[in-house]
């Protein structure tokens, strides 16, 4: 078909996510989203902390990383960029050129991270906390 339908009462845990694909399955059939490997990376889940008023905490960019998970507060709308480092020494990156609104927002950390990041928002560097 040409379309993914949600019936009344889908939702996607917060630590979780979801997937569809539209697409002919001539090719294999559905992706995958099992981890075979520590070394294998995926795109982590987004969460907003403060979806209720949709606002962010203050009014500039910047992230930190504490506990597993990177935490960032965007002021306007714009394109952000995650790279992550991994335990094999190199850069993964994360959401490339998504666009994202302000917010308040975590993200684990996927797995082999190291917990060393570099994020950028509208190409520039964020400020890190």
């Amino acid at each position: 078909g040409s379309n993914v339908t949600m019936n009344p009462g889908f939702e996607v845990k917060s630590g979780s996510f979801f997937k569809a694909y539209i697409a002919p399955c001539s090719n294999g059939g559905i992706p995958t989203t099992a981890r075979a490997a520590q070394e294998e990376v995926l795109i982590p889940h987004l969460t907003e902390i403060r979806p209720a008023d949709r606002r962010p905490v203050q009014n500039s960019n910047y992230y930190t990383v504490a506990d597993g998970k990177i935490i960032f507060n965007i002021a306007t709308k714009g394109k952000m960029e995650i790279m992550g480092k991994m335990t094999d020494g190199s850069w993964k990156t994360f959401y490339p050129e998504e666009v994202i609104y302000p917010g308040f927002y975590s993200l684990p950390a996927p797995n082999a991270f190291t917990g060393e990041v570099k994020m950028k928002f509208n190409k520039a560097d964020m400020q890190k906390l």
